[in-house]
């Protein structure tokens, strides 16, 4: 990496560490995958494996940021991404 990448890194992650991340997703091992890859890079992220219960999650704590599955088993992820404005 040189040194402009790593300046770069670091100035994005400081601009966007606080951020609420959401991860939505059915598969529990991509939902932990995600969330472990997101948090090795500085985030905090919610991580769910139930679009049911993200949504409640998100009422009470609007995220900046949701990476959700397309096809989950209580709802896909665009009903999710409606449901969550």
């Amino acid at each position: 990496m040189n040194q402009y990448s790593s300046n770069h890194k670091t100035d994005t992650l400081a601009k966007y560490s606080g951020a609420r991340i959401v991860v939505v997703d059915d598969e529990a091992e991509m939902a932990a995958l995600l969330g472990d890859v997101l948090s090795e890079e500085g985030y905090s992220p919610s991580v769910f494996v139930s679009a049911t219960e993200a949504i409640a999650f998100m009422e009470s704590s609007p995220p900046d940021l949701v990476i959700t599955d397309f096809k989950m088993s209580d709802m896909d992820g665009m009903q999710l991404l409606e449901t969550s404005k």
